[in-house]
């Protein structure tokens, strides 16, 4: 969550090939957003929503190229500035500088794909590339028993093996999950010496 990620493979950058070198545009549809407008596109420098919500974006700077990012019938529209004809080095130089953002705290997880065509000044279009972002959650929740001391564990003593809590009541556990989802908590007993006489209690 909140690290950009490259449409292309930036070790082995994506390729456009246009026999007349006159490309009219590019355009990137996007589907499977979860997480509405707080997931990005990035094109060059220029941070605008996925969704297309952004409006366009005139005159920016992308690989290089001076372009005009419109979102028309539910695709980025990507033009020159000056409306003018892209070379297939421009084009290509456009579509390595584009990249995906997501920055929800509670993201959810899940595939984002985005289907990449070229059209050439001729009006043939190219078959799509797509690009898939998998968005994965790879950090794992911290439990904390006793939030007034250092690290995250708790001790405590049961007088003649009364009721006690696994965690400080005085300063009370926490769960910290930056995707906000947790699937299960799990809870494994060690020591026990007196077998079925020694009890969970699970509420009041």
């Amino acid at each position: 969550s909140g690290t950009p990620m490259s449409l292309d493979d930036n070790a082995d950058a994506a390729s456009l090939v246009e026999a007349s070198d006159l490309v009219e545009a590019l355009r990137v549809s996007v589907s499977g957003l979860q997480d509405g407008a707080n997931e990005k596109l990035i094109f060059g420098n220029t941070v605008i929503s996925a969704t297309g919500s952004s409006g366009t974006q005139a005159g920016i700077l992308v690989g290089g190229v001076e372009v005009t990012v419109s979102y028309v019938g539910g695709q980025f529209v990507i033009q020159r500035a000056d409306f003018q004809n892209m070379t297939a080095a421009e084009a290509q130089a456009v579509l390595r500088d584009i990249q995906y953002r997501n920055d929800l705290a509670a993201y959810t997880t899940g595939a984002r794909s985005f289907s990449i065509t070229a059209t050439d000044d001729a009006g043939n279009t190219s078959d799509a590339a797509v690009a898939t972002v998998n968005v994965v959650d790879l950090t794992a929740p911290v439990v904390d028993l006793d939030g007034a001391t250092a690290g995250v564990n708790h001790a405590a003593t049961s007088a003649n093996g009364g009721l006690v809590s696994l965690h400080n009541d005085a300063s009370a556990a926490s769960v910290t999950e930056a995707s906000n989802r947790i699937d299960f908590l799990r809870i494994t007993p060690s020591g026990i010496v007196n077998g079925s006489g020694e009890k969970l209690v699970f509420g009041a």
